[in-house]
């Protein structure tokens, strides 16, 4: 296990989520049955008109971003970051968004433990944009959710 320090906030706080959620969700078979093998957690979001592309659910972990607002500082320099990461879910049935979003969440509530040994104190996990756009001729839903912590 890695521990989140200064010289790498960003890649391992992604690294640590990404593994915790990919690690704790499963693809629901609602519209389809679900995909062994491929790809539908990403770190970016996925070329849909590419002939590689998966399909639908898609779940992508967005790079962490430090807030220059809530440092802790200390004689030694700065002790304490704020970071966010967004966790975003794309699908075409707004059941099956739910169904994500449900566990995402649990995938990070219920990790706490797991997430403070590594150096990241779970602060807030809070609803971000939600909606549907067409995205590649097809009617999409998505919701983000942004998980905060202290590193």
């Amino acid at each position: 296990m890695v521990v989140i320090v200064g010289s790498n906030i960003y890649s391992e706080t992604w690294n640590l989520l990404y593994s915790l959620i990919s690690g704790n969700i499963t693809e629901p078979a609602i519209i389809s049955p679900a995909r062994t093998g491929s790809r539908w957690i990403v770190g970016a979001f996925p070329d849909v008109e590419g002939k590689d592309f998966a399909g639908y659910p898609i779940v992508v972990v967005e790079n962490a971003e430090k807030s220059t607002m809530k440092e802790g500082f200390s004689t030694s320099g700065i002790n304490t970051n704020e970071i966010s990461v967004s966790v975003y879910a794309y699908s075409k049935a707004p059941r099956e968004l739910n169904i994500l979003s449900e566990d995402i969440s649990d995938a990070v509530l219920s990790n706490r433990s797991v997430l403070a040994l590594s150096g990241f104190t779970l602060t807030s996990m809070d609803n971000g944009i939600q909606g549907a756009d067409l995205i590649g001729n097809s009617r999409i839903h998505f919701r983000e959710q942004i998980i905060r912590g202290m590193v």
